[in-house]
């Protein structure tokens, strides 16, 4: 294991991160997390899952259509497939008793109903439908979320940006990652091991903290942001005013990819701009208090390991 100054420098952004979070709980949204659409979307969904709503197939149904919808994750392309889920759900009586179901998957039970790895519905042309674990993981987080007294942990979403931020992460602090392919129970295909590597994280990560949220939100908060930066996207990291000063500070204000072979993509020479150009540059005028920390920190950490197309940096 490193010396803890890695650390510490991540639990300052989880710290910032925390107090985001906290004040998205609050009355006026507006003044939630310094306009960041991350938490914004998180204020859409959390109400679905608040003790006013009833505890029926149509509500769950309706809470997993609006987990689709917003994080994309293909549930439209088949047929019969949420509907199913949301029957299977039911079928628990209530929402703790779902809740506790998830929780012992925190605490190192198995996945018995097969939520994550079963396939549901069917495509058009009557062949088995997908697996859905990045919704259901999701379902699960919200779920837990609704109630941090019972399950102070929360639950872990999966999902690509956490995969990919996951080992760099770990390697960052001195920590063996575990297989994302080839082992009998990698992280990429089962629940379980995927749960239990980051908690193992989580475990390093938040030693020695308190947080007033739950740490796998922040968790979750955390890689998700390093793996968006990573791709050279800042979607949902700022709010219009900063993130017009951020592409104008970048001096990506009008970029059209080029034609020809090897030209850059958007994403692709915001990346290099953003390994390229100076903190001082990259962040004049950014109001966000959060994503200043934040990209300084992968600038820090994170910007030198990673290849970007044609320089090869």
């Amino acid at each position: 294991m490193k010396s803890n100054k890695e650390i510490q420098d991540i639990q300052d952004i989880l710290l910032l991160l925390d107090a985001d979070y906290q004040r998205s709980l609050q009355p006026e949204p507006s003044d939630a997390a310094e306009g960041s659409g991350y938490w914004e979307q998180i204020d859409i969904i959390r109400p679905l899952f608040s003790d006013a709503q009833p505890f029926t197939q149509g509500s769950i149904l309706l809470r997993l259509i609006i987990l689709d919808s917003l994080y994309s994750t293909n549930g439209r392309y088949a047929q019969f497939d949420l509907e199913t889920i949301a029957r299977e759900f039911y079928a628990f009586a209530s929402d703790r008793k779902l809740a506790d179901y998830f929780q012992g998957i925190v605490r190192g039970s198995t996945d018995t109903q097969t939520f994550f790895t079963k396939k549901y519905g069917l495509n058009k042309n009557l062949t088995e439908g997908p697996s859905f674990m990045s919704l259901v993981s999701k379902y699960a987080f919200y779920l837990l979320a609704h109630y941090p007294q019972a399950y102070p942990l929360g639950f872990p979403i999966y999902d690509s940006l956490a995969l990919a931020t996951y080992p760099l992460t770990c390697k960052l602090i001195g920590l063996s990652p575990r297989p994302q392919s080839g082992a009998k129970h990698n992280i990429k295909e089962h629940i379980e091991p995927y749960v239990q590597a980051l908690d193992e994280l989580r475990g390093h990560l938040f030693k020695g903290m308190s947080t007033q949220t739950q740490q796998f939100i922040l968790l979750d908060a955390y890689l998700w942001r390093i793996g968006k930066i990573n791709q050279g996207s800042i979607t949902l990291l700022l709010d219009r005013p900063d993130f017009e000063r951020f592409i104008t500070n970048m001096g990506m204000e009008g970029y059209v990819k080029p034609r020809g072979a090897g030209s850059l993509s958007f994403d692709e020479a915001l990346l290099k701009a953003c390994k390229e150009i100076p903190c001082e540059t990259a962040l004049k005028g950014i109001g966000s208090c959060t994503f200043k920390a934040l990209f300084q920190h992968w600038k820090k950490y994170y910007a030198a390991s990673l290849i970007t197309k044609k320089n090869g940096n």
